[in-house]
């Protein structure tokens, strides 16, 4: 803890432990309770957590993402009911631009962060980890 108190200190920074989440980034089953002391306090609000929201992307401790595919998946079933609901057979907007939206919308929120979560694979096995969920 004396690490965290002096880094913090020489970069002149400071901490609300109200708005922070503490995650221990491990592959153990079990989740680590060992408590975070920020500046010599405890704070309860400062709860470990299984996942967290950094910049957008879901990221558990585990770091395989399952946080972040079930948070996509969710957003992705709410657009797609509104893309169906845009463009019907019979009415409603044309082809060509339910196909824009999709492109601009739907496909924008799949490959957001995709740098981050995505795992390189052969082209004939197919995709590998979160990518191979998100697939269609």
């Amino acid at each position: 803890m004396k690490v965290y108190n002096s880094w913090a200190e020489k970069r002149g920074m400071a901490f609300n432990p109200i708005k922070s989440e503490l995650i221990h980034f491990t592959r153990a089953r079990r989740l680590i309770t060992v408590r975070l002391k920020i500046l010599g306090e405890d704070y309860p609000g400062l709860a470990l957590k299984e996942s967290a929201r950094f910049l957008g992307v879901w990221i558990d401790r585990k770091l395989n993402f399952k946080a972040y595919v079930k948070a996509v998946n969710a957003k992705l079933v709410i657009q797609t009911l509104a893309l169906t609901r845009l463009a019907g057979k019979t009415w409603g907007i044309r082809t060509v631009r339910a196909r824009e939206i999709y492109t601009k919308v739907i496909r924008s929120v799949l490959l957001y962060a995709a740098n981050v979560w995505h795992t390189l694979a052969e082209v004939r096995k197919g995709p590998k980890g979160a990518a191979r969920k998100l697939a269609v």
